[in-house]
């Protein structure tokens, strides 16, 4: 059966060293992944100042406006 701490201990060290910077880069790149799936709603209500002078659909209207400017 392979044994993965021995065949570690046999390596040169240059070549540990590559084998824990890509273990370090294998931890990094799958926990941020893990971070980034919730959503952060500090936008809701950023346009309440607005809902006296314009309906929702009124600002859907305006929005399908400047989009299409």
């Amino acid at each position: 059966m392979f044994d993965i701490y021995s065949t570690i201990e046999e390596l040169p060290l240059s070549a540990r060293q590559d084998l824990f910077n890509y273990a370090e880069y294998l931890h990094n790149k799958y926990n941020k992944k893990k971070k980034s799936k919730s959503f952060k709603l500090d936008w809701a209500g950023g346009l309440s100042e607005l809902s006296t002078k314009y309906s929702s659909v009124e600002l859907q209207h305006e929005i399908s406006n400047m989009w299409q400017k």
